[in-house]
């Protein structure tokens, strides 16, 4: 999980937390981007979600997706709340363009999502972390 993206700043990009999420495995809560938006990972110990997390198949499959769920949380955001302003810097350390929000819908940031998950993907290669962690397999 990406960490420490701003100098001398070891602020967390994505906030992970464990919880008591029944026969859900992870979701990102909350939707609406009236807060910051937070991985939830299911606290069950027999499924060991929390530690899955950190190998390169849990960055993979979970990281990712839950990744791409926040950009859409994060184009309908408040622009002055804290944590908007928190991915503006990285996104501007990282050379991606945010869009003007004005009064587009939801739908119209579709393109730079799919631009920004390229990009984000490109830099964290979680699929070749993957794929090296197999070689030994």
């Amino acid at each position: 999980i990406p960490s420490g993206i701003f100098e001398g700043d070891r602020r967390t990009l994505v906030r992970v937390e464990p919880d008591d999420l029944g026969e859900i495995a992870w979701r990102v809560y909350p939707f609406d981007g009236t807060t910051e938006p937070v991985l939830k990972i299911n606290n069950n110990e027999e499924c060991n979600i929390i530690n899955l997390i950190t190998e390169p198949i849990g960055k993979l499959l979970i990281f990712q997706n839950a990744l791409e769920q926040m950009l859409w949380i994060y184009v309908e955001a408040d622009e002055d709340s804290e944590w908007v302003k928190h991915w503006d810097q990285l996104f501007s350390l990282k050379g991606i363009e945010v869009p003007s929000r004005g009064d587009k819908e939801k739908h119209e940031f579709s393109n730079w999502i799919e631009e920004t998950m390229i990009t984000l993907s490109n830099e964290l290669k979680l699929m070749t972390e993957f794929i090296n962690s197999n070689q030994g397999d």
